[in-house]
């Protein structure tokens, strides 16, 4: 696994899923690379006399490219900005899912505790018709062990998430160790320039050679 040439193909430009192929490598490994080593893509030139930059406000360029044109009124401007949200990586989408997961787990319980604290039935809905009112209870009992069916499911979703974590760590730290193989086993070629002296003893016919070649 040679991480220079890796960072080399993505700083050309190339697409994560064409390195992945050609280094037999995760998406997720590639990630943690990127943000680790914040490596920059080179941004592509464009034509001659373009600056580039971001349309005028208001403009209809993805109206054109037809990039949000199919939901146009299908989302309010809460819900569009979260639409235009960059994917995040495989790794942060976890770490937010398990921060959700563990929200709605403490909900349940809270939830449960009420409930184990009410009385045996527990009103669902009251609703009123004219001078009429009626309401909707539900034996207690029944609803604690709905709720407590609803949060097994919420805990065995957020230990899977955690799981997938653990296994993107697990990788993360290989990926590190084999680039640190890598150096070891090609260590960059030494730029020092070694000099030889010749300090053995001359025999005397030596020495006579050496005095009639030097210069007068």
């Amino acid at each position: 696994m040679n991480i220079e040439e890796i960072e080399k193909d993505y700083n050309s430009g190339m697409l994560k899923k064409d390195i992945i192929t050609k280094h037999h490598i995760t998406m997720g490994q590639l990630n943690y690379q990127i943000s680790k080593n914040n490596w920059k893509k080179r941004a592509k030139k464009g034509t001659k006399g373009n600056k580039g930059g971001h349309g005028t406000k208001n403009n209809k360029n993805a109206v054109v490219t037809g990039a949000y044109s199919k939901f146009d009124g299908c989302f309010s401007d809460d819900e569009l900005e979260v639409f235009k949200e960059p994917i995040k990586s495989k790794k942060k989408a976890l770490e937010d899912e398990i921060k959700i997961l563990k929200v709605r787990e403490y909900r349940m319980l809270k939830k449960i505790k009420e409930l184990k604290e009410s009385k045996d039935m527990t009103i669902m809905k009251m609703s009123k018709a004219g001078t009429l009112a009626s309401t909707e209870a539900e034996n207690t009992q029944l609803l604690i062990i709905r709720f407590e069916q609803a949060l097994t499911k919420i805990q065995e979703a957020k230990r899977r998430a955690i799981d997938s974590l653990h296994k993107i760590d697990i990788e993360n730290r290989k990926f590190d160790y084999d680039k640190s193989r890598n150096k070891e086993n090609n260590p960059p070629p030494s730029t020092e320039r070694i000099q030889i002296i010749n300090d053995l003893p001359l025999d005397e016919d030596d020495e006579l050679e050496v005095i009639e070649n030097e210069p007068s």
